[in-house]
């Protein structure tokens, strides 16, 4: 099984873009705090970072509702991204590939959802459509 759940927030707003086809593909970080007792007796925190992509319908509602600062709960898959850079060296990474996600904080102030984004003037991001996990 290849689980995870995280409650985070968002450290930027959410980067959506569409594949040539119109498929939504939404990025985003998550940072997750962590408080704890170290040995001296102090209370230390350290935060952790999470690299998070969501496609569909996921993620343009993730995109529409959720902004820097706002808290998710997300449910996902693990996948590691691997790449050579123009220097020939291997690189490699984590990514959470969101499967669900829920509401954590409270609507405040009235504040209205953001309007859908569609592709600017119809056009679509160079992404081609067998590279987004269904």
């Amino acid at each position: 099984m290849n689980t995870v759940i995280v409650l985070g927030t968002l450290t930027s707003d959410v980067d959506l873009r569409f594949s040539k086809s119109g498929n939504a593909i939404g990025k985003f970080s998550l940072a997750y705090n962590k408080k704890y007792k170290a040995s001296s007796g102090q209370m230390e925190e350290k935060v952790s970072f999470f690299d998070c992509v969501a496609f569909g319908g996921r993620a343009e509602t993730i995109q529409r509702y959720f902004q820097k600062g706002s808290r998710i709960l997300i449910q996902g898959e693990l996948e590691q991204q691997t790449w050579t850079t123009n220097d020939g060296g291997k690189r490699s990474r984590v990514v959470i590939n969101i499967l669900g996600f829920d509401f954590v904080d409270r609507k405040s102030g009235g504040q209205s959802p953001r309007q859908p984004q569609t592709p600017p003037g119809g056009q679509y991001a160079d992404i081609p459509d067998d590279e987004i996990p269904y």
